[in-house]
């Protein structure tokens, strides 16, 4: 039996009255092992749910949704870290676990690296690197240990290091990675 999970995002989009914004939401289950193929994709039984009315409608029909599918058991809410996302959750989805987009997190860290190495690429790489397989393996832990270490010279420096320390501070009950990986959760809201 695999996880149900969901996610939800927000577009753009142009109308004949200005731009409005698309909500999207998807609820399926996830398969490490399942292929990029149609047919691989097809098993994952994903459900896609769009409005460009309110978001409490799409947040009620999507939980709805995945609460069925789910059956008594937990879901996984995956989302890229904006506040709204996670918003209402507890009225419609009150058996969930709320995971960080661990693809936003890697952006995230990747502006971090850039910053404490301006002038050595190759060191942020490395640095980069060594903060993904520290979230993976252990969790949010090192990487805010390492932020509250770090003594940026320059304004701009500065200034990322305040907002990525209290950005990670915030999130880090939703970056458990490791323990989401073992109970076979997703961690990106790539569906």
């Amino acid at each position: 039996e695999r996880p149900v999970a969901l996610g939800f995002d927000g577009v753009m989009i142009p109308t004949w009255d200005g731009y409005k914004e698309a909500r999207v939401g998807v609820v399926y289950e996830p398969d490490w092992v399942a292929g990029r193929t149609p047919e691989a994709e097809a098993s994952l039984r994903k459900e896609y749910f769009a409005t460009t009315g309110s978001r409490e409608s799409l947040v009620r029909t999507v939980c709805a949704r995945a609460r069925e599918r789910a059956a008594g058991e937990v879901v996984a809410v995956v989302c890229d870290g904006a506040a709204l996302d996670w918003v209402d959750l507890d009225g419609y989805l009150p058996n969930r676990v709320e995971i960080l987009d661990f693809y936003h997190v890697l952006e995230r860290v990747a502006e971090i690296s850039k910053a404490m190495h301006p002038e050595a690429p190759a060191t942020a790489a490395q640095w980069r690197v060594q903060r993904k397989q520290e979230l993976l393996q252990w969790g949010p832990g090192t990487l805010l240990q390492a932020l509250r270490d770090w003594q940026p010279e320059g304004e701009s420096a500065q200034e990322v290091r305040r907002v990525q320390l209290a950005y990670f501070k915030r999130q880090q009950e939703r970056m458990r990675y490791p323990d989401y990986l073992r109970r076979g959760f997703p961690i990106g809201s790539g569906a």
